[in-house]
């Protein structure tokens, strides 16, 4: 696939789709023979920091988070963390949904964050999540 295949999605793509810009030489039949399709779509351009399982045994946030992960990112919009919803042990959404994540707290896309309060910036007045 043509770089131009992605960026005006001749190829139509759709989310969750698996596809490759290698050479020629890598086919559907190798790509379903030696890789495994992506099981969450997160939001383009983010870097997953951490990952945590709900357990409700502790200070309770609710029973509907119960098996639920919990996982904060950075991504072109600040910092986020969002709920990751499981049923039965299994991912409630597929793939091929952007329905996979459920935004639970995020940094205002309007904030400038150089100017978050921290260790390195104590002047600041604004508090961010990081």
């Amino acid at each position: 696939m043509q770089a131009t295949n992605i960026t005006d999605n001749t190829a139509h793509l759709q989310i969750g789709n698996t596809f490759s810009t290698s050479p020629k030489n890598v086919t559907d039949d190798w790509c379903n023979d030696y890789t495994r399709p992506s099981a969450l779509s997160i939001l383009p351009h983010s870097a997953p920091l951490g990952i945590q399982f709900y357990n409700p045994a502790y200070p309770s946030l609710g029973p509907q988070f119960a098996g639920s992960a919990f996982v904060s990112y950075h991504g072109p919009t600040g910092h986020k963390i969002v709920i990751v919803p499981f049923n039965n042990g299994r991912l409630a959404a597929p793939a091929t949904t952007q329905e996979g994540t459920v935004d639970f707290i995020w940094t205002d896309k309007s904030i400038d964050l150089t100017e978050c309060l921290s260790e390195l910036n104590p002047s600041s007045k604004v508090k961010c999540i990081r």
